[in-house]
């Protein structure tokens, strides 16, 4: 189905003057818009029986009358709210029919009579209603069939089909337990007979029946219930620590000479069958102490003499076969020495304090000597306190003083840390650090990685003037000289054998504003080719934006008086050319310098400038000079020097001009 959409805009050109030839209306544009117009009438559906093909879609339709779908399938209707269908058949289920047919349906309402297999449902909702949410299966709901209720207080009938109401249940087991006027005696499984007074329910298994019994023996139980155990029954029983016993009430057994008295246990003095006692908060003897068989023949006060003791018996060891006297053994009370370093003291009269000095001490007596008439102080000798250093390294620092390094002896720092040395040794291509006041950052002097053989600078014997530069003699004496204005300085030297690209970069930088690079012995290995040059800025070498010019000049030497010059340049090409072409005969060489200016200037296009002879071979000399730049501003900082094709040999020295 197509619309119609207009292809000329015919008011537009009633709009335009007269004598424009678009205001004409021409045939094609008429042919153009009838032929879009019979397009979109051909494909539209007449209003009065239209015929639809395909897929119709109808976004929201309304239909009044008869609406007719016979022949056709209707595959989906989608939602439908409302549907009056008065007779007709869906799927073949006839609709107000008067045969039965099936149908599904998410909600039924019937107005009259609900069938069920061609039986009428009788019973209403709320009656039917009953059974929502029963769970029953059919075979649990037949148990009630044909069931009604017996009402009988006894249950005599001993129906196996008959259901008892609940008074009948309740009377009948009021009647079993006694709560009808029944007795205990009653029931089927006790053997009580007359019982007595106090008497308990005892279950007897061997007639699995409950039978009534007294309490006999030594515990009887009244019947209110207390329980009372007769007297001297009790026998071998755990008594709970927390219960009391009358002491008073309690005898021992005759014959073992023990007795209690309220609190106090005597023993009989010549009682010998008590092997243990536990733990006695005290202990009384009024004759002789045995321990292990042996007797203690010490008294109470020269045992007390151990109260508080807590050497261990290897430390009371230590005093077997001293021949001290008591004052002078009182001298070493909490001395940890041994006996051998004991004996040494033999009438020393120092105090105890004095003599801890000395624990542990191994020297002899003449060596004990030497301190004989020492006026240190304790708090001067208590700086050994904890040392645990041999004598040989003691004697390190034996003859050392502060401020002095002394041969094979310990260095002593002075009071400002310094060090007064004739000669110090670092080893290992260690460096010599002197660090900044803050400690944090350093100057290092380091050796080379390896020397010829030794030698020592000297340093000048008094500060030179601003600008001077040290030089030394070649003996090692350094001296401070005065540079001319306009001076060399070697910065570095690259010596390059069958190399593709020779660069030049160390010490390219605001040092200096003019440098001179020399170039000597410079070779080709392949026949033909130019010396390029390329420019590093912002990082890298670049291969566009360059120019030059060059002058050359060429002398033949084949027996010719004869010379010829030649000019040459270039504009926005990829490197600058030194000269022409260089021969790689066995004679062939060149040398030259290169001036460069201002590299760290960021703001300028670089310029360097070059001059050079050239031997090409037996016959050609060259004398050549020129210039190039490129047009990048930034630092420069490299020169890559290579021919066209092929590697180059040379040495390469740089220079910076000093600033005068």
């Amino acid at each position: 189905m197509a619309n119609y959409t207009k292809t000329t805009d015919f008011a537009a050109k009633d709009t335009l003057a007269g004598g424009d030839t678009n205001k004409v209306i021409r045939g094609a544009e008429f042919e153009t818009e009838f032929d879009a117009i019979a397009t979109a009438v051909a494909t539209k559906s007449n209003t009065a029986g239209p015929t639809f093909t395909g897929t119709a879609t109808f976004a929201n339709l309304t239909g009044t009358g008869t609406i007719n779908f016979s022949g056709a399938t209707v595959s989906n209707l989608g939602t439908v709210t409302t549907a009056n269908l008065d007779g007709g058949t869906i799927d073949g289920t006839v609709v107000g029919g008067a045969s039965a047919a099936a149908g599904s349906f998410t909600t039924l309402s019937a107005s009259g009579t609900l069938s069920l297999g061609g039986v009428a449902v009788t019973s209403t909702a709320a009656e039917l209603n009953i059974l929502d949410g029963v769970t029953s299966t059919a075979a649990e709901l037949n148990i009630l069939d044909g069931k009604s209720f017996v009402d009988e207080d006894d249950l005599s009938s001993n129906s196996a089909t008959g259901i008892p109401s609940q008074q009948s249940v309740k009377a009948y087991v009021d009647s079993q337990t006694g709560l009808g006027g029944a007795t205990l005696a009653g029931l089927a499984d006790t053997n009580v007979t007359s019982p007595a007074d106090a008497a308990l329910l005892f279950y007897d298994t061997g007639t699995s029946k409950w039978i009534d019994n007294v309490v006999s023996g030594d515990v009887t139980i009244a019947d209110t219930g207390v329980a009372a155990i007769g007297s001297g029954v009790i026998v071998n029983a755990d008594v709970n620590a927390s219960a009391a016993i009358d002491v008073s009430k309690t005898a021992l057994v005759a014959g073992t000479g023990i007795t209690l008295s309220t609190n106090t246990l005597n023993v009989d003095a010549a009682q010998t069958q008590i092997t243990s006692v536990g733990t006695l908060s005290s202990l009384s003897v009024s004759g002789t102490l045995t321990l292990g068989g042996a007797n203690i023949t010490s008294t109470a006060a020269e045992l007390n003499i151990l109260d508080g003791v807590t050497s261990t018996a290897a430390e009371l060891n230590i005093l077997d076969g001293v021949t001290s006297t008591a004052a002078e053994l009182n001298i070493l009370d909490g001395v940890t020495s041994t006996a051998a370093e004991l004996n040494i003291l033999d009438g020393v009269t120092s105090t105890a304090a004095e003599l801890n000095i000395l624990d542990g001490v191994t020297s002899t007596t003449a060596e004990l000597n030497i301190l004989d008439g020492v006026t240190s102080t304790a708090a001067e000798l208590n700086i050994l306190d904890g040392v645990t250093s041999t004598a040989s390294e003691l004697n390190l620092v034996d003859g050392s003083s502060a401020n002095t390094v002394v041969n094979s002896k310990a260095v002593i720092y002075g009071s400002s840390g310094e060090v007064t040395a004739t000669q110090v040794d670092i080893t290992g291509r260690g460096d010599l650090r002197l660090q900044d006041s803050a400690g944090g950052q350093y100057v290092g002097l380091q050796a080379p990685a390896t020397v010829s053989s030794s030698f020592v600078l000297s340093l000048p014997a008094a500060d030179g003037s601003a600008n001077q530069m040290l030089k030394t003699d070649g003996s090692g004496n350094l001296s401070f000289t005065t540079v001319a204005s306009g001076g060399l300085a070697h910065l570095s030297t690259v010596t390059a054998s069958g190399a593709s690209t020779v660069d030049i970069e160390t010490t390219l930088d605001a040092t200096y504003d003019a440098y001179k690079l020399i170039v000597t012995d410079y070779t080709a290995a392949t026949d033909g080719q130019q010396v390029q040059i390329l420019m590093k800025i912002g990082g890298s070498y670049l291969t566009a934006g360059y120019h030059h010019a060059s002058i050359t000049d060429d002398v033949n030497q084949g027996g010719r008086a004869d010379r010829s010059g030649s000019k040459y340049g270039e504009t926005g090409g990829g490197y600058i050319m030194m000269g022409l072409s260089y021969g790689n005969d066995a004679h062939a060489t060149a040398n030259f310098v290169i001036d460069i200016y201002n590299p760290a200037d960021t703001a300028i296009a670089h310029i360097i400038r070059y001059e050079g002879t050239y031997f090409e071979d037996d016959n050609d000399i060259h004398v050549l000079q020129g210039c190039g730049a490129n047009n990048t501003t930034g630092a420069l900082t490299g020169l890559r020097i290579k021919a066209g094709s092929g590697n180059i040999s040379g040495r390469f020295r740089l220079y910076g001009i000093t600033n005068g």
